[in-house]
């Protein structure tokens, strides 16, 4: 493997940003499936039902819990796969490629689940309260008669 003079050094690494411009992303080809992989989940989470967005959503809040033992996986066979071991002892990486996006669709489902609420206690509370209105005509119209 030759030195690539546009290569960050790992003492340069100040912040995630710089983190990731040390990554190769132009021969790093599996990296391209992991975005796919996350391009798909969001896509599911905008276009899919409810009943399907609580699977995906326990779905990858399960990636999410097993991402350190997928690191540790990764980390032991990460030659076979990539040019260079990305997988480190902390998990920085897997965290920031992997996990981030997914919580991030998490995040993005909950939210929707929070706006369908509000919706469904607006529509009851509506109803409730339309409900008391009719309640009440009925009985003035009962005290006139």
């Amino acid at each position: 493997m030759d030195f690539d003079p546009n290569s960050v050094e790992v003492n340069e690494i100040t912040d995630i940003f710089s983190y990731l411009k040390s990554i190769d992303w132009q021969h790093e080809y599996w990296l391209y499936g992991i975005l796919v992989f996350h391009i798909i989940c969001a896509t599911l989470a905008f276009l899919i039902s409810l009943n399907f967005q609580i699977v995906l959503f326990m779905a990858l809040l399960l990636m999410v819990y097993f991402s350190e033992y997928l690191n540790e996986l990764a980390a032991t066979n990460a030659y076979k796969f990539s040019q260079q071991n990305y997988f480190d002892s902390n998990g920085m990486f897997i965290s920031i490629i992997f996990c981030c996006p997914i919580l991030l669709n998490c995040l993005f489902i909950l939210a929707r689940w929070l706006m369908m609420s509000f919706d469904l206690i607006t529509k009851v509370k509506t109803a409730q309260l339309k409900q008391e209105i009719k309640r009440k005509k009925d009985q003035t119209r009962k005290k006139v008669e």
